[in-house]
């Protein structure tokens, strides 16, 4: 969650129309990972453990960042974040409500229906006693 919310700050102060190469994404996203690792674990990868991570080779193309690129990845993000690593519950709640949304509508439209079947119930409690006190009332 604490990605999410270091992508979120990033994204407010990114102009709407940045555009980096090909593989900008995944440094952002790398760096991110790798700060919230650093800023809420005591003990984290090292940079060599995370470049190593992000080596993947495959039939068609090789991929990965260097520790020089992976420093550099982590430097550059903390001076877009101006340092500010610390995160308030506001800010998950923030970034957690897109996924919770769906659960919270579908408890709403359950607690709905269930507020539907009481009422219908309850008037036909109230039917059923009307119906016995008329009868009560003709046979007296």
């Amino acid at each position: 969650m604490s990605t999410l919310v270091y992508l979120g700050r990033l994204k407010s102060k990114l102009q709407p129309m940045a555009r980096g190469l090909r593989c900008t994404t995944h440094r952002i996203f790398l760096a991110s990972l790798i700060l919230s690792a650093k800023y809420l674990n005591d003990s984290s990868p090292k940079n060599k453990h995370w470049a190593a991570y992000s080596n993947a080779d495959t039939d068609y193309s090789t991929f990965g960042f260097s520790r020089s690129e992976v420093n550099l990845m982590e430097r550059q993000l903390l001076l877009l974040l101006d340092w500010n690593l610390r995160i308030e519950s506001e800010d998950l709640y923030r970034e957690f409500d897109p996924f919770l949304a769906p659960i919270r509508d579908q408890i709403e439209a359950k607690h709905a229906a269930r507020m539907v079947r009481r009422k219908q119930r309850e008037e036909e409690q109230r039917r059923l006693r009307r119906a016995q006190q008329d009868e009560l009332y003709l046979q007296a």
